[in-house]
């Protein structure tokens, strides 16, 4: 059976449906599970809970049981493969000849049965001897075990931040949805209007209202990242993935109110090209991304502590809105 080492990165989708089956992180997959998987979930009834491809608790016992057998058989497939991995290096450079006769003792002391000696040596002892009480030792200090350290070699192999929204993808995928929210993201869809929420900081003194991105929006954002790319604007990737989170954010925010009133409106990126922006150093000569996110974050968010707020924010819009798009994909949206 060919086997898929999951020792990189699983998913949290991906982890909270297999831990049904007894599954645990770094355990191996069948190479084939995601079309048993996806097999399984077409003649499943559809969950409600957010967060799994399948449920346990709707499945039927035949598919249960294939699912659990086919962990285990990847669990041994995986465990053999480690042992002849073990016997290849061994025995590099032997003849053929050597390498069976070498591979035939390591099977024999695998199965080698081991004897357990659980003789009562004192019911057999010719002149037991008494007892003594023992004296009873300090109870030991609890000691807190060291954190393992984090190394470049520890750290997954796939990144673990989204490059839309930035979100550490190790936290878990609960973010609250209301029939308020689902009742909104029915009307904007068949509409084709925007979705839109609005989220209160500092006990409702400061709000934001923040939209969902149009498909050209989108395709702008990527076409400027290009072009700063090439104008040599980036030196890692880290500042790469900033600039794409800068720029979806300027897009996004719809409005600011402070204590009730409103700050300025955050117009449109296809409305920037035909208007004076308010901020001081507005330069009419840039694209119209580039100068909607000065104004956006040199003038309404110049606060460190502010736009860290206003991001945080955003991330939770980012990911309820892509939890309620995963959810219009199944018949039980209500």
């Amino acid at each position: 059976m060919d086997v898929i080492d999951t020792g990189s990165y699983v998913s949290e989708f991906t982890k909270r449906t297999l831990q049904q089956f007894g599954w645990e992180s770094g355990d191996p997959l069948p190479a084939s599970f995601g079309e048993m998987l996806s097999a399984v979930r077409e003649r499943t009834p559809p969950t409600k809970t957010t967060g799994l491809i399948v449920d346990i608790n709707l499945m039927g016992d035949d598919d249960i049981a294939a699912i659990k057998e086919a962990l285990a058989a990847a669990k041994v497939a995986a465990a053999d493969a480690q042992k002849r991995q073990r016997i290849d290096a061994a025995t590099a450079g032997f003849s053929e000849s050597a390498r069976a006769v070498y591979s035939k003792i390591i099977e024999e002391e695998s199965q080698q049965p081991q004897i357990i000696d659980d003789r009562d040596t004192a019911a057999h002892s010719p002149d037991p001897q008494p007892v003594q009480p023992q004296p009873v030792a300090p109870a030991p200090t609890p000691v807190t075990p060291a954190l393992p350290e984090i190394t470049a070699a520890s750290e997954p192999a796939a990144a673990v931040i989204c490059p839309r929204c930035a979100w550490n993808m190790r936290q878990e995928y609960d973010v609250p949805i209301t029939d308020f929210d689902k009742e909104a993201f029915v009307a904007i869809t068949l509409g084709g209007e925007r979705f839109k929420k609005t989220f209160s900081l500092l006990k409702d003194k400061y709000s934001i209202t923040l939209r969902s991105l149009l498909a050209e929006e989108n395709t702008i954002i990527h076409h400027q990242l290009l072009l700063d790319q090439k104008n040599g604007d980036f030196l890692s990737d880290t500042e790469w993935y900033l600039r794409l989170f800068e720029y979806r954010l300027a897009c996004s925010i719809s409005q600011i109110e402070i204590q009730g009133q409103l700050s300025r409106p955050i117009p449109e990126l296809s409305e920037v090209s035909g208007m004076r922006l308010p901020n001081k150093n507005d330069n009419e000569q840039q694209s119209a991304l580039l100068r909607l996110r000065e104004y956006v974050l040199n003038d309404q968010l110049k606060s460190e502590l502010t736009r860290r707020l206003v991001s945080t924010q955003f991330r939770q819009f980012q990911r309820l809105y892509e939890s309620l798009e995963a959810m219009a994909l199944e018949p039980n949206f209500w």
